[in-house]
């Protein structure tokens, strides 16, 4: 009984969310019909505007490219020398990761040789024009570095970035005014982030160079005591025929040969860091260079039209709802006020 009873509330409970469901579509559906008029206007004002906006924008041209980056090589008497000195390298440099990359395109490390720039390029005319990004953005500001700032965030803008988890290729592309100045902004992307990256390289090995000069001449020091040690065990002991002698004697060996075996390989990673302090390969692989558009991006008419049309029509619709509600309000408040006469005048009475 109390199972039957609770399927009767659940099914009225159900019936009673439908017809709610069904009345609001009717009020909303009377709505839209009483203010078709206003709902029409909102649509066809904004979407009107949105159109003859992007209509008369100027056009804009995209270049795109793709690299990977290539994983550096670790000097051979590295690994060896840190397990020597009970020190442990990490597995992957963040600096040379697809994220720091994608990060470094957007930065104003990069963006800012580009500011102080000046370009050549084309307009859709024909015509040749040099021009500052400042220039190109249309940047009017009285102050330098404000205008200089200003050419930066614009850039920002206009660079878009991707990574590609899977395989680790970077790709970004520029957007600009003109079809051969999108590739050309592209392409010093690329040189500076080449640049960067050569730099910081050799920063790095400018950097281990000194380490490792400066532990070269330690472990040489500790290696001409080890042997000079042995030596004069050797001299003092011309005859070893104790055990004591010879476990000192082998001791005295190992320590030498230690010594050597560490030299050898400070040395080999001071002649590593030598080579890379020069070096000036770059570690990125061009997979897809900057080209010239063939044609401007799409202006995205008839997204932007229908989309500026609904939220157009949203507003009319909104408007004279709160107009009929204002009505409504007014018109209660009339019909719920009391008349007031004047004292001399009396009602008939019966």
């Amino acid at each position: 009984m109390n199972s039957r009873n609770s399927r009767f509330s659940h099914d009225t409970a159900s019936q009673s969310t439908d017809i709610s469901g069904a009345v609001v579509l009717v009020e909303f559906a009377g709505l839209v019909r009483r203010q078709l008029r206003k709902v029409a206007t909102g649509a066809l004002l904004l979407g009107a505007g949105a159109f003859l906006f992007a209509i008369t924008r100027p056009r804009a041209y995209t270049s795109s490219v793709k690299f990977l980056l290539q994983a550096p090589k670790m000097p051979a008497g590295v690994p060896s020398l840190a397990a020597q000195l009970g020190l442990s390298l990490p597995t992957s440099d963040p600096g040379l990761s697809p994220a720091f990359f994608s990060e470094m395109i957007r930065s104003r490390a990069i963006l800012s040789a580009l500011a102080d720039t000046v370009f050549e390029y084309r307009t859709s005319s024909g015509a040749k024009v040099r021009a500052t990004l400042a220039e190109v953005y249309r940047v009017v500001k009285k102050d330098s570095a404000i205008r200089r700032d200003k050419a930066i965030e614009r850039l920002q803008d206009a660079v878009s970035v991707r990574t590609s988890l899977n395989s680790g290729i970077i790709s970004y592309s520029v957007v600009a005014p003109a079809a051969d100045l999108a590739p050309r902004i592209a392409s010093m992307l690329l040189d500076e982030l080449n640049r960067f990256n050569t730099q910081r390289r050799q920063s790095q090995a400018a950097a281990e160079r000194r380490f490792t000069e400066k532990r070269l001449g330690e472990v040489g020091v500790e290696l001409r005591e080890a042997e000079g040690a042995l030596e004069e065990f050797l001299a003092r002991n011309r005859v070893i025929n104790s055990p004591q002698l010879l476990f000192a004697q082998d001791r005295l060996r190992r320590e030498v040969e230690l010594k050597r075996t560490l030299y050898g390989s400070v040395a080999q990673s001071h002649e590593q860091a030598k080579i890379e302090e020069v070096r000036d390969t770059p570690q990125i692989t061009v997979i897809q260079s900057p080209e010239i558009p063939s044609q401007p991006d799409s202006r995205m008419l008839f997204g932007k039209t229908l989309a500026a049309a609904v939220f157009g029509a949203m507003i009319g619709l909104m408007l004279g709802y709160m107009r009929e509600r204002l009505e409504q309000v007014t018109s209660r408040s009339i019909r719920e006020t009391p008349v007031a006469l004047p004292e001399d005048v009396k009602l008939p009475i019966g």
